[in-house]
């Protein structure tokens, strides 16, 4: 059984642990900003610049403390604490940024979000102090928070390719496209009831002419000097050829100039597929409402800001 440390070592723990907590809400609300823009610029100086600030009220907490701590009763013990807190405590606070992104839009209160960027100071503080049991409870609660902030995004609506689709609203809420020869994949544009995939060529050759085009919209009616070709209709434009195909409830148009062989914009449109789910993660943007989920991904992310 683990005793309890005696009574008259609680105030310096509280002090100590509280005081810390206390400094990195401190720290953040005056210098996270700095430390953002760090990230943000691939700054390491500027993020170590950022963390003075609480370098030094970690100190100053650690010397009214001084009993509380396994390395704080003695100057450079305390000074390396210091610096150990200020180092291990924020990656705790990029993690915890990392769950709070992955589970968005779901937000706690803002005032919640902000006392939570403390708890990583605190918790690796505790982890610190001399009584057995308090450093026992730190350790065990910092590995269900990480177990938990890595579990609870999973349990969110989750990015995926249908989402993508339904959140860009396209015709027959279908994505279609070719992907035809010595052109780079598509780009996409979305313009009231159409959508629009343009292709641009890999290098000189060009078959289909340096710009074809397709377009994805809602059937339309037939239109005066319309030509039935078996599956296909061809219509003819300002010197295009434009071929129209319906399929999944929605009319394809293909548009290449006209110096370019009918047979070969035949087999550009009747090769319009439905996209894969990897086209269409790539294709689409992502749904607001939709996230990657994966914390440990978002972290190393973050963290990979500030190397080489």
């Amino acid at each position: 059984m683990i005793d309890l440390p005696p009574r008259r070592t609680w105030p310096p723990l509280a002090v100590q642990i509280v005081g810390v907590w206390v400094a990195a809400l401190v720290g953040f609300i005056g210098t996270g900003w700095l430390t953002v823009l760090g990230f943000v610029l691939r700054s390491p100086g500027l993020v170590a610049v950022s963390l003075l600030g609480p370098l030094v009220m970690f100190f100053l907490v650690g010397s009214l403390s001084q009993p509380a701590g396994l390395l704080t009763r003695r100057l450079l013990p305390r000074a390396a604490w210091a610096l150990a807190v200020t180092t291990l405590g924020t990656l705790g606070a990029v993690f915890y940024m990392s769950v709070l992104e992955s589970s968005e839009p779901a937000k706690p209160p803002t005032w919640l979000a902000t006392l939570g960027v403390g708890l990583p100071y605190a918790l690796i503080t505790a982890a610190l102090v001399r009584p057995l049991a308090i450093r026992l409870t730190s350790l065990a609660t910092t590995a269900a928070a990480i177990a938990l902030g890595i579990h609870l995004p999973t349990t969110l609506p989750q990015d995926d390719a249908r989402s993508r689709i339904e959140n860009a609203k396209l015709p027959g809420n279908v994505l279609l496209l070719a992907t035809p020869n010595a052109y780079d994949f598509p780009t996409l544009t979305r313009k009231d009831n159409e959508a629009t995939l343009d292709y641009r060529p890999t290098g000189k050759d060009h078959p289909l002419s340096p710009w074809p085009q397709l377009t994805i919209r809602q059937v339309s009616p037939p239109q005066p000097g319309d030509v039935q070709e078996d599956t296909l209709t061809y219509r003819t434009w300002t010197r295009h050829h434009v071929y129209l195909r319906r399929d999944h409830g929605v009319e394809i148009a293909a548009t290449v100039p006209d110096d370019v062989p009918k047979e070969a914009v035949q087999t550009f449109i009747l090769s319009v597929r439905p996209a894969t789910d990897e086209e269409t993660m790539r294709l689409l943007p992502r749904d607001p409402t939709r996230k990657n989920r994966d914390v440990l991904q978002h972290f190393t992310q973050t963290l990979n800001h500030l190397t080489p």
